[in-house]
């Protein structure tokens, strides 16, 4: 089992929201698992609950986790450290333009596609 304690970041996704606590995430985080059989890397996902202190996230994001010393209930066991992607805002590391799946997004032709709607 994967554990991710004190000190042990992790990058995962956002994909649901607790209802009894508003500031309180389920994080997918995947992790390699090596087959010995067949000499093979295979993904794990792990979900721990996470704790947003600043509010600013959502279901959809990609967010670093930390492990927490001081859990506020036995189920949250992690806290959001750093909103990385925004949902549907994906930027590429590289050229640091705006990117919908593999095709980068032009953004001086969709600021005069919207002043031609006006």
């Amino acid at each position: 089992m994967a554990t991710g304690g004190v000190g042990k970041y992790m990058i995962g996704v956002i994909v649901k929201k607790s209802t009894s606590n508003t500031r309180a995430f389920r994080v997918r985080c995947l992790k390699l698992i090596l087959d010995e059989h067949l000499k093979k890397h295979f993904n794990k996902a792990y979900n721990y609950w996470a704790l947003d202190i600043t509010k600013k996230c959502g279901i959809g994001d990609v967010v670093l986790i930390n492990g927490m010393k001081n859990r506020p209930t036995v189920r949250i066991t992690h806290q959001i450290e750093e909103q990385i992607f925004q949902n549907g805002a994906c930027v590429d590391p590289i050229t640091g333009k705006r990117c919908r799946g593999n095709k980068f997004i032009d953004m001086e032709a969709r600021k005069k596609e919207r002043e031609m709607l006006k």
